[in-house]
């Protein structure tokens, strides 16, 4: 799927890194062997106590200071025109490294063994994607990474991921990642090395702001109200329905009686059939109790 980007968005003008001697000490493996070296995910507390020097940019920041991605917005910058897509940087020291796993994961206790896939990459680099996340040069960075995109077979999301696909795994809590780096030495990873992106969130948009909140909070009442009336007027029309069927039998009942009062002339008036049928036939006021809307 095309997203509008030609090679010039590659060109960087900042000045090559000079690598650190080191990495000529490490074995490069294959990119196609590297789906042989499985790494077991950690928990909060071994996240949390990495440091936070893999930088994070053209990630929006909340009120409170936090780390975010609007998912749904539009990656071109208003006023340059550029695109900004959401970039990872490492810091010179992991550019001692050639082969380093980067995942993302869920930064909330008892959520570290939760498979969050890391997003596509936007630059055509020299990668490897295992099941865990993907395998990279560190010196082939910075990397941008894919904002929102959908895979044309699978129609899965190869991008970042909504944090509310994840709000079963946090309850109560709004979910909330990080991007961890673990270099690997050409045959073992070096967890005492690894570093990690500050935490952050992923919404579809910006909030809206109090007065939309209002006037949308007004709409919903409004439409309750309009259920309530319909409601209203379904259960008058049901109870018209049965006051007219009540009405009807009343009459019959009334019929009934004046054909009794005109035959118990021969009845004497003081037997015990006589005294009953009188009492039942004796004059009864009705009162109309139509009710109109």
């Amino acid at each position: 799927m095309s997203d509008g980007w030609s090679s010039s968005e590659d060109e960087w003008e900042d000045s090559p890194v000079e690598v650190p001697t080191q990495a000529q000490t490490n074995l490069v493996v294959p990119w196609d062997t590297l789906g042989t070296f499985e790494y077991t995910p950690k928990d909060h507390k071994y996240y949390h106590g990495l440091k936070s020097t893999l930088k994070l940019e053209n990630f929006g920041v909340t009120s409170d200071g936090q780390k975010i991605i609007h998912r749904c917005e539009p990656l071109k910058d208003p006023r340059s025109g550029e695109k900004h897509y959401p970039t990872l940087v490492f810091d010179f020291e992991m550019l001692s490294y050639q082969r380093v796993l980067v995942i993302m994961t869920l930064f909330h206790p008892k959520c570290g063994h939760v498979h969050v896939r890391f997003p596509d990459l936007k630059d055509k680099v020299d990668q490897y994607r295992s099941q865990r996340g993907i395998w990279i040069n560190p010196n082939n960075g910075p990397f941008r990474m894919k904002k929102k995109a959908t895979d044309k077979t699978t129609n899965e999301d190869v991008a970042f991921r909504l944090g509310a696909d994840f709000k079963f795994h946090t309850p109560g809590i709004e979910p909330c990642f990080v991007i961890v780096a673990t270099p690997f030495d050409g045959s073992n990873f070096l967890f005492d090395k690894a570093v990690r992106s500050e935490h952050f969130i992923v919404r579809s948009k910006r909030q809206e702001q109090p007065v939309h909140r209002k006037r949308r909070k007004k709409a919903k009442e409004l439409d309750k109200l309009e259920t309530d009336i319909a409601a209203a007027r379904n259960e008058l029309e049901l109870l018209q329905r049965e006051d007219t069927r009540l009405h009807y039998m009343n009459s019959k009942h009334q019929q009934f009686l004046r054909y009794i009062s005109n035959n118990i002339k021969d009845i004497p008036e003081y037997s015990t059939v006589g005294i009953a049928l009188r009492h039942a036939v004796r004059p009864v006021a009705y009162q109309d109790t139509s009710v109109t809307l």
